[in-house]
């Protein structure tokens, strides 16, 4: 049986691409596909976390269960590399995330209602998309749109 690597797995390379507010699908399907193949896909989870303390007595004398730092310890490289592969606007909206868990959390948040709304843009500009000028500015813009469809998974 192949041994596994233990923790902490720190990632010594960047993403091709850094998420904005028009790549949030293909950014994801990068981030997901490096997680799960390194194993990480719980650190999404926040329930997955170990107790910090496994006792009452060891709460009150601080004895910190050794589970819960290496996974303190390995959360932390996660959120870096995370963060680390989005650009200064998208990290700033991460301020307050302290996990992994919660940057998904805010992320997925964010960027569903995100993408709710520019559907409903794109599909807009497409129907009332005219031609005014020539014809392959117009089958650009419309390739442009349907493009950005795409990208958010439509």
């Amino acid at each position: 049986m192949p041994l596994l690597k233990s923790y902490p797995i720190s990632f010594s390379h960047s993403l091709p691409i850094k998420l904005d507010e028009h790549n949030f699908l293909p950014w994801k399907h990068q981030v997901l596909a490096l997680i799960k193949g390194s194993r990480l896909k719980k650190f999404l989870d926040p329930t997955q976390a170990p107790p910090k303390f496994l006792t009452v007595v060891d709460q009150r004398i601080n004895n910190v269960n050794p589970k819960h730092e290496d996974w303190e310890q390995q959360d932390n490289l996660l959120v870096y590399w995370l963060l680390s592969s989005m650009f200064e606007k998208t990290t700033n909206r991460m301020i307050r995330c302290e996990t992994t868990a919660q940057i998904w959390e805010q992320l997925t948040g964010y960027y569903t209602t995100l993408n709710a709304t520019n559907i409903s843009l794109y599909k807009t500009q497409l129907r009332n998309t005219k031609m005014i000028g020539s014809l392959c500015d117009y089958l650009l813009k419309i390739k442009g749109l349907v493009h950005r469809l795409a990208t958010i998974g439509h």
